[in-house]
């Protein structure tokens, strides 16, 4: 039978783990972003469907990425997520901000459009196919800097200097 990730104690971090995550953390962010503004600003005669659809597929890992350390309360073991930041882990699991409506299919949409290959790709129409990249990074971005703002500013290292931009 497989384990439930929900039943499992989750390990602390370290100090050391912390700090040296904090690199791909801001690699996460910095390529959600600047994906997001290539597919929303490239004229499409500059873009060949190849290239398109591989900045798509980046943008949609690292969004989907973002959202699971921002809001995964059943990780496994290894993963990294926001709580892992405070001392006292259900600071951020108790109250984390809410999911804004533009993320809420982001991670099926991303397992069944771009991480699978399913049947599920059949049905969905053209319309139904559009990513939002802006909004999306829009929204991501907000919940991003809540937690940069709560988080303890040591742990943060280069992060902590990151401003919204606006």
């Amino acid at each position: 039978m497989p384990e439930n990730k929900a039943m499992r104690k989750r390990p602390r971090r370290s100090e050391e783990q912390l700090s040296k995550i904090i690199e791909h953390l801001g690699y996460e962010f910095q390529m959600l972003n600047h994906t997001a503004v290539v597919l929303a600003t490239l004229p499409p005669i500059l873009l060949h469907e190849s290239i398109k659809n591989a900045l798509m597929e980046s943008f949609t890992v690292h969004a989907r990425n973002l959202l699971g350390f921002l809001w995964d309360l059943t990780p496994w073991d290894d993963d990294v997520i926001a709580s892992d930041f405070f001392d006292d882990q259900s600071t951020w699991d108790d109250n984390p901000p809410t999911i804004p409506p533009i993320l809420e299919p982001l991670d099926g949409r991303v397992g069944k459009e771009v991480a699978h290959l399913t049947y599920a790709r059949i049905g969905i129409s053209p319309e139904d196919k559009q990513w939002h990249f802006l909004e999306m990074a829009k929204a991501l971005n907000g919940c991003f800097f809540e937690f940069i703002s709560r988080a303890p500013k040591a742990r943060l290292g280069e992060l902590s200097k990151l401003k919204p931009s606006a």
